[in-house]
C-alpha cells in the first residue's frame, strides 16, 4: 500500500499533540511518528550520540537538525505502507521543513494538512509541570486520576513520573526554544494558507475536553 496521507500535528509543548495524534491513529487506521518519542527511545541506547541527545532533551532543548535527519528518514521508512501517517513534533526548526518536503516528494504524498492546536500558555504551562507520564508506553496522567495517584500506568503496568524536560526549570527553556525555532515552522505554513486551527482546551474536564478537540480536528478535516 502506498502511503497517500501526511497530518502533521502542531502546537506548544503540553498542547495534547501526542493524545490527539493517538485518537487520529485510531480513527483513520493512519501510523503514528512522534520525533519526541523515537528521540527518547533512541537515547536509552550506548553510545556517544544517544548520551547527548539524553542530555539535550532532558534540558528542554531542541536537538541540531543532523542529528535527526537520519533517525526521521529511517523511522518512516518502516511504517510508509500504511495509507497515511500522523506526524507529531516534526518539523521542530525551519530547517527541518526540508526534510518533510523531501519525504512528501519521495513517496508522491497527495494529501498534506496541518492541524495547529492553540491552548492557552498558562493552562500549558501547569499542564506540563504536573503531569506524569509513562516511561514505557508514552502515556500520560493528569492529577486526580487514579494513576496519577497510585503511580502505575493503566496501559501497560510501569511505573509513571515526572519527565526531566517537564521540571519547572526546564519548561521555561522548552517555551523558548518553541518560540524561537518552531513557531516559525507554524508560520511558514500559514503563509501557504495550510493551517487548521483548533481551539485546544474546549473544557475543564479533562476527559471532555479530549473528546470535544478530537471532533473538531474530524470535522475541520471533513471526516465524518
Amino acid at each position: 500500500m502506498q502511503l497517500q496521507n501526511v497530518i502533521l500535528l502542531m502546537g506548544p509543548p503540553g498542547s495534547g499533540k501526542g493524545t490527539q495524534s493517538k485518537l487520529l491513529v485510531d480513527q483513520l487506521g493512519y501510523a503514528y511518528f512522534s520525533m519526541g518519542d523515537a528521540l527518547r527511545e533512541y537515547s536509552k541506547q550506548d553510545n556517544p550520540l544517544a548520551k547527548r541527545i539524553k542530555e539535550t532533551i532532558d534540558g528542554g532543548v531542541i536537538l541540531p537538525d543532523n542529528d535527526v535527519k537520519e533517525l526521521f528518514f529511517d523511522s518512516i521508512a518502516k511504517i510508509a505502507d500504511k495509507p497515511g501517517i500522523i506526524i507529531d513534533g516534526f518539523p521542530r526548526t525551519l530547517g527541518q521543513l526540508g526534510m518533510l518536503d523531501e519525504l512528501i516528494a519521495k513517496y508522491h504524498v497527495k494529501n498534506f494538512k496541518v492541524v495547529f492546536l492553540e491552548v492557552d500558555k498558562q493552562k500549558l504551562l501547569g499542564r506540563l509541570t504536573t503531569r506524569k507520564t509513562c516511561p514505557n508506553c508514552q502515556a500520560i496522567y493528569l492529577p486526580g486520576t487514579k494513576e496519577y495517584i497510585s503511580e502505575i500506568c493503566s496501559v501497560c503496568g510501569h511505573k509513571i513520573l515526572i519527565r526531566p524536560d517537564d521540571d519547572p526549570s526546564v519548561v521555561g527553556k522548552r517555551f523558548d526554544e518553541y518560540i524561537t525555532k518552531t513557531a516559525p515552522v507554524k508560520d511558514h505554513y500559514e503563509s501557504l494558507g495550510q493551517v487548521i486551527h483548533i481551539m485546544g482546551d474546549q473544557s475543564d474536564l479533562a476527559q471532555e475536553s479530549i473528546k470535544k478537540v478530537h471532533q473538531e480536528i474530524l470535522n475541520k478535516l471533513g471526516v465524518e
